[in-house]
């Protein structure tokens, strides 16, 4: 019982507020920087450079939640999701997604197949842990959800999906894992008001998101303000979706990721949906393309649909050096699902020189996928390529 009183302490202290979070894209950049915990102060004091829009003026009356998920929310609601398993225990309640709110207690109740079991059962998730410790049945638990967002482990929003796993010591495997449920963290009323902030909101001039150079990446936070006075981060929730009017200039991926494709503007719109209750805001977006120094053709590669685990037929790249001394280019690295043979690292490229990448897509599952090849170089440091495609 010691042992698995170690390795539960040792689980807790992994996912504990403040150790490292895992990233959700498929492929995240070396450097990705995520806008400020907006629950470490008042929305009010936010900086002012980075608030670029609010619903101040939109009429929308703040009701009760009535339904789960949102209609063509980004997320949805995610019942018998690939992360909810079985590995001995069942969670009789709550339903697999069901909705809990901010504060709320939440109390669960498991059944454990006879013999899958050998030791004492506990509920750990990002959220927190479960009161209570059983070592034999009724396998029942109360757990608090936090209000402040600083309590949820591993840098994790509060608001949106989050895994709750039953922990215990299952025989013949080394892995505590009996089973997992979702539960959605969302808040019981509409928000009074909703604001965006981000890294690259323009600091000078007309509000909106001013990018440079195709491959920059960014996270983008939206903050509703709550009658109940919760102001939270909601680019997870299920009744919001992240939408770009313009794609091939801006893209949005999971948890709020934006990232710039080619030159010109777009209008990144989030949608809050419950019932028949919407608030909206658009966020403007420019993207600027330098044509000097290294510079690619096309400027990004969309593969479209692909079969999950096979290989794309292989798109070409061209590099060219727009400038007016040779660039030397370093060995690439890769952060998308692809491959890539290229003859650019051979020799340095000199002024009007061009060399070509060739890049097959190979998704590893269904879904979108996004990435990014970087390549380092002598003239601007790093090149940032996109890479886009959808698994099916």
């Amino acid at each position: 019982m010691r042992l698995f009183h170690r390795a539960l302490a040792s689980t807790l202290f992994l996912i504990a507020p403040g150790s490292v979070r895992s990233q959700a894209p498929d492929n995240p950049p070396a450097q990705q920087q995520k806008p400020p915990d907006p629950s470490a102060k008042p929305e009010s004091s936010l900086p002012k450079a980075k608030k670029i829009w609010t619903n101040d003026n939109l009429s929308s009356l703040p009701g009760q939640v009535s339904q789960v998920g949102a209609p063509g929310s980004s997320a949805g609601h995610r019942s018998n999701s690939a992360s909810s398993f079985s590995n001995g225990a069942t969670f009789l309640t709550p339903a697999d997604g069901q909705i809990v709110h901010p504060g709320e207690i939440v109390h669960f109740d498991l059944s454990i197949t006879s013999g899958r079991s050998t030791g004492p059962v506990a509920l750990v998730s990002p959220l927190g842990f479960s009161n209570e410790i059983r070592e034999s049945a009724p396998y029942s638990f109360s757990f608090k959800i936090p209000r402040d967002e600083r309590e949820v482990g591993g840098g994790n929003r509060l608001i949106g999906v989050h895994l709750v796993n039953a922990f215990g010591k299952v025989p013949g495997k080394n892995e505590p894992g009996l089973g997992a449920i979702e539960v959605d963290v969302e808040e019981s009323e509409m928000p009074a008001k909703l604001s965006a902030t981000g890294n690259m909101m323009s600091q000078y001039g007309p509000p909106g998101l001013r990018i440079f150079g195709a491959g920059s990446q960014q996270w983008l936070a939206i903050i509703g303000t709550f009658p109940n006075g919760d102001v939270l981060d909601v680019v997870n929730s299920t009744h919001l979706k992240l939408a770009s009017e313009n794609p091939k200039v801006v893209s949005v991926g999971e948890e709020g990721m934006l990232t710039s494709l080619g030159p010109g503007t777009a209008s990144i719109t989030a949608t809050y949906t419950v019932g028949a209750q919407t608030m909206q805001i658009s966020i403007p977006a420019s993207v600027t393309i330098s044509n000097s120094g290294l510079v690619p053709t096309p400027l990004s590669l969309d593969f479209g649909d692909q079969p999950a685990g096979t290989a794309s037929s292989p798109l070409q790249v061209a590099l060219t050096n727009h400038s007016l001394g040779a660039i030397t280019i370093y060995k690439f690295e890769i952060r998308a699902s692809v491959h890539e043979s290229d003859d650019c690292t051979s020799a340095p490229i000199p002024p009007g020189g061009t060399c070509t990448i060739s890049i097959t897509f190979i998704p590893i599952r269904p879904g979108p996928s996004r990435g990014i090849i970087y390549i380092p170089n002598s003239r601007s440091g790093q090149l940032s390529f996109p890479i886009s495609g959808n698994g099916i």
